[in-house]
């Protein structure tokens, strides 16, 4: 993509029939959004990201399919599915963080920002523009790699709940968009693609291995209140997904630290809520980073 072809893309178009001031400043908004957003999506595109990702999802999906229900009958489904479950946790994080680690400073080092950044854009719309492009091929790439699973799940083993299996679609695609989010806001702060990828490799081990193995282990030490559990979880967007997950499979009692935290009363609404905090504080945070920080011109 040169310079040409994204101003092309990112003008504003003069309004010809304005209704008011706060009309054409929306009109403005979306315009800006869409345009930054629709390039980030074609790029994407090009780059075969969206193919990528695809495979990966259901690669895994369909091997884990094939391996754990070998020998499992439809009574045992809820196996697989909370198999499935736990395997998404790990995988579709550090593939949200690695299709994300670029997001800002790649752009930055291919000249790419530095485009944008002449424009009368705002810094926050170039954050939500670059990360709206790559959530909607990130979202697609997670729906159609577990539904396939899902499909596979049906033919293979039988017995598929449908509805409870599109709610653990939604909630992995919510946690897809939050470690997309975070990937941002490192990629705002890195220096470089190379620190970007070494911090956001850092940060995934602290969400999946470090924080729970801290959480059980002041579980395991101290009398904590519910509220304080409660936060344990609500602070780690993969333990969040976890326990969703675990919910909507009907499987709450499995899974370790998600069994602790049964009686919280912790309702769908507020993990849903959670994960898609996750998603708006670290796009504030690049947004603030993009708006202060001297990039290369």
């Amino acid at each position: 993509m040169n310079e040409q072809d994204y101003h092309s893309q990112s003008e504003v178009p003069t309004l010809t029939q304005p209704t008011g001031f706060a009309d054409e400043h929306q009109q403005q908004l979306h315009q800006q959004l869409g345009s930054i957003a629709a390039v980030e999506y074609r790029m994407a595109i090009r780059s075969h990201w969206l193919i990528a990702l695809t495979l990966l999802f259901t690669i895994f999906g369909a091997l884990f399919v094939l391996f754990s229900g070998a020998r499992v009958g439809p009574t045992g489904i809820e196996r697989v599915l909370t198999s499935i479950a736990n395997l998404a946790m790990y995988l579709v994080p550090i593939a949200a963080m690695a299709y994300g680690f670029d997001a800002i400073v790649g752009r930055d080092e291919s000249g790419w920002l530095a485009t944008l950044l002449v424009l009368p854009v705002a810094r926050w719309r170039i954050v939500g523009g670059i990360y709206l492009g790559r959530a909607l091929v990130l979202s697609i790439a997670v729906a159609v790699g577990f539904l396939l699973t899902g499909v596979l799940v049906h033919l293979y083993i039988g017995a598929m709940v449908w509805g409870t299996y599109a709610w653990f679609i939604l909630a992995t695609i919510a946690v897809a968009l939050a470690f997309l989010a975070i990937a941002v806001a490192i990629s705002s702060v890195a220096p470089t693609k190379t620190y970007a990828l070494g911090l956001v490799l850092l940060t995934w081990m602290w969400f999946i291995l470090i924080h729970d193995l801290l959480a059980l282990g002041m579980i395991a030490r101290f009398e904590l209140t519910d509220t304080t559990l409660a936060g344990f979880v609500l602070s780690n967007p993969a333990g969040t997904y976890r326990v969703l997950a675990l919910e909507q499979l009907g499987a709450g009692g499995v899974g370790g630290y998600a069994s602790l935290l049964t009686d919280l009363g912790l309702t769908r609404q507020v993990l849903f809520g959670s994960l898609f905090g996750w998603v708006f504080i670290p796009l504030g945070i690049a947004s603030i980073i993009l708006g202060r920080r001297r990039w290369s011109r």
